[in-house]
């Protein structure tokens, strides 16, 4: 199903019916938001509070799949804010259920809702149960919306938010996630997360912190040499003879972290004829292959390694590799295989 169409005279009932379930939720004292007395009476965990959240999600799922405009929409906005800032019954699957409807429809907030939506993933609260979808929520915000934070005393709280530990758990959930406001930031935003990633990589060098970093476009190995050094220092220590093996005639990775390091530093256009380079390359034939696939002697060349364990960046410069594509052409008339057959018509063919 890729849309669910309502009939015009049931939308107006449904738009009532999904506004009071949010504003059920609440109370409005003054200009303070609390949360619905009768709610908290029973425990987290009850019948009544998790049948709460499954209609959350089907309400979800039912708005970002439905034919409704986003004028007919657009009365739920305040309504739905106001739900996310006063309750306390939002887990990771609802905040899922939740970016469903953001991805299609966050436009029909207007720029305080949606930073009230963006800070309240990392409400307290709710054990900053939203943190894994801020980076998706940011997207759509920017994509769809149109949104950009002028505002760097909110991003300044929000970054102190994503860096600080849980007051519920005294930890950082993660902080990768210190990236994901940066599409929606301004220029002096934008400085501001890169030099809080630059801080905390010279404290401490987190490889998946860096690597994302990389493919974010924030950081490069031109401004950052030290740090790149260091990358690659990393790599030519967690590559090894290991880290494939075959099981039941079927290749696998046993150990990704050499593989990921290829792929970043393909990502980066690193000079692979670089001394430094070659020294994985040494370390087996498989990382031969991944360094030095255009000299490579494919004339003893696994070819399970190809619809197996092939890297992107690789299966984008086969195609002119005749000597490959003969000995794949020849492999397949002798011994019919799907995926290498699928693999040659793709990147061969």
């Amino acid at each position: 199903i890729e849309i669910l169409k309502i009939n015009k005279v049931d939308k107006i009932n449904f738009i009532i019916i999904v506004e009071n379930y949010f504003t059920c939720h609440f109370t409005k004292v003054w200009n303070h938001l609390e949360v619905n007395r009768e709610i908290l009476m029973q425990n987290y965990f009850s019948h009544f509070r998790q049948e709460l959240r499954n209609i959350f999600n089907k309400i979800m799922l039912i708005l970002s799949m439905s034919d409704l405009t986003d004028e007919e929409l657009s009365p739920l906005a305040e309504p739905i804010t106001n739900f996310f800032k006063s309750t306390e019954d939002l887990d990771h699957d609802n905040w899922n259920y939740a970016l469903m409807f953001f991805e299609k429809k966050i436009q029909i907030f207007n720029h305080d809702q949606i930073k009230s939506i963006i800070e309240l993933t990392i409400d307290d609260r709710i054990h900053r149960s939203g943190v894994e979808v801020l980076e998706n929520i940011c997207l759509a915000a920017y994509t769809n919306a149109g949104f950009v934070l002028n505002d760097n005393y909110f991003l300044e709280r929000l970054i102190s938010g994503l860096t600080t530990p849980c007051k519920g758990c005294k930890r950082v959930h993660n902080i990768i996630y210190l990236y994901a406001p940066f599409i929606i930031s301004n220029l002096k935003g934008k400085e501001l997360i890169e030099q809080k990633a630059i801080e905390y990589l010279e404290l401490k060098f987190d490889v998946d912190f860096y690597e994302r970093g990389i493919y974010l476009n924030i950081l490069t190995k031109e401004k950052y040499p030290k740090l790149f050094n260091e990358y690659v220092s990393y790599a030519n220590k967690c590559c090894s003879l290991d880290d494939i093996k075959e099981v039941a005639g079927k290749w696998t990775i046993q150990n990704y972290s050499g593989f990921n390091c290829m792929c970043c530093l393909s990502y980066l256009n690193v000079d692979f004829s670089h001394e430094s380079i070659q020294t994985i390359a040494n370390k087996s034939d498989y990382y031969n292959w991944l360094i030095n696939f255009n000299t490579y002697d494919y004339s003893n060349f696994n070819i399970k390694w190809l619809s197996q364990l092939c890297p992107e960046y690789i299966k984008i410069r086969l195609y002119s590799n005749i000597i490959l594509k003969a000995k794949v052409s020849k492999e397949l008339k002798n011994n019919y295989n799907k995926e290498l057959a699928e693999f040659f018509y793709k990147y061969l063919f």
